[in-house]
């Protein structure tokens, strides 16, 4: 719809899928927790956090 907001989720997922990449679950953790910050992290920091969320990438 026009003027409705998108997101930093949705348009990571849409650009990601006009470049023709597969969704994948750990990519979706990642871009989940990296909506909710307030800035940048290190991959260990992504991977710290995501760990004591219970949802490891790997």
């Amino acid at each position: 719809m026009a003027g409705e907001a998108v997101t930093w989720s949705e348009h990571v997922d849409d650009v990601l899928a006009r470049a023709g990449l597969k969704h994948g679950g750990a990519r979706q953790r990642v871009i989940d927790l990296l909506a909710y910050e307030q800035c940048a992290l290190s991959a260990v920091e992504i991977e710290d956090a995501l760990r004591a969320q219970g949802k490891p990438t790997a």
